[in-house]
């Protein structure tokens, strides 16, 4: 990423002749033996940088352009990558280089407030980039026991990059592209993508055994917002195939779920889980999502909260189940001393 400072020394080099110098040679060089070349990805795709090769000579020498975004990882206004991409051809086609290929070298997406499919949405808008080649970054999620460029997570973001989480679970992305063709992966996400709900009067059910609970609901004549994570193939052909509004999001998002929580009547709280071989990760998610669960409940003046948990024999995940089971009788206890 030549055009920033942390990339580049630009108080050894403010005008780029170093570098274009630099550049410049070995791109010569290498197209003298065969080979293609390609110009380093711009962070911020700006043409005047373009510009500039092209004064200094150096970008004659250059068969394709690169170009890295982030958008709403790190780049939280987002253009798109048309104008993005369109951008950078214009001043291609005004240096007299028609011919250079556009690749995006970095995409991607962090999950880090656990909204996979925010990920799954921008790799399809990656997908209809009018670029030559796009480059998706990246498989994995970074080890948390490894230090980023910038220090030891010094930026959370960092770490959440993959497709698979650290301890190899397949993000919904990397499942969508298991059981989907990759052409039917936008019409999909589309699918999954609705924010619409009712105005009041319904009941939020969270989790994977969601399922159960809202035809019990719908059986009573009521209405229901599913919010889930999609974290398992089953819960997400459920989704594709379900009838009730959902909210793709995790209860780990808190801010997700008091925006979902708003207006409702109830709350039937399933998104508890009992994985043995992640008994750490299974207490957090029980534990904390339940209070993240009472604290959208308090803040939208829900009085019925229902804990719909699942079976563990298992000391740590039991303890945590207990535990998420005691909140939810004090939230309770609280409101009818309250009365």
């Amino acid at each position: 990423e030549p055009d920033t400072h942390r990339e580049w020394h630009a108080a050894v080099d403010s005008d780029h002749r170093h570098f274009s110098d630099m550049v410049g040679h070995a791109a010569k060089w290498s197209r003298t033996f065969g080979k293609k070349t390609l110009l380093g990805g711009l962070a911020n795709a700006d043409p005047n940088f373009l510009s500039m090769l092209h004064d200094y000579g150096s970008l004659e020498h250059f068969d394709a352009v690169g170009v890295h975004g982030f958008p709403f990882s790190f780049e939280f206004y987002w253009e798109g990558w048309p104008i993005r991409v369109q951008r950078l051809r214009e001043r291609l086609d005004w240096c007299g280089r028609p011919d250079v290929n556009i690749w995006i070298t970095e995409c991607g997406y962090s999950t880090w407030r656990h909204d996979e499919l925010a990920q799954a949405r921008t790799f399809v808008d990656a997908l209809g980039a009018p670029a030559d080649r796009v480059y998706w970054y990246a498989l994995d999620d970074l080890d948390p026991k490894l230090s980023t460029i910038d220090g030891f997570h010094s930026d959370e973001r960092e770490y959440h990059f993959g497709l698979r989480t650290a301890d190899g679970r397949n993000k919904l992305l990397l499942r969508l592209m298991e059981s989907h063709e990759l052409s039917s992966i936008p019409n999909t996400t589309d699918c999954l993508y609705t924010h619409s709900k009712f105005e009041s009067n319904f009941t939020l059910i969270t989790g994977a055994f969601a399922d159960r609970a809202a035809s019990r609901v719908r059986d009573s004549n009521g209405r229901n917002l599913l919010f889930d994570n999609l974290s398992s193939n089953a819960s997400l052909a459920r989704a594709l195939a379900n009838r009730d509004p959902l909210r793709v999001a995790d209860v780990m998002d808190e801010h997700a779920l008091r925006d979902a929580a708003a207006g409702a009547s109830k709350i039937m709280h399933a998104a508890l889980v009992a994985d043995t071989d992640r008994p750490e990760w299974s207490y957090r998610v029980n534990t904390i999502g339940t209070l993240n669960v009472l604290a959208a409940a308090t803040e939208a003046g829900i009085a019925e909260v229902e804990l719909l948990p699942p079976e563990s024999n298992h000391p740590i995940i039991a303890a945590s189940l207990a535990a998420a089971a005691e909140l939810v009788a004090a939230y309770r206890m609280k409101l009818q001393k309250s009365k």
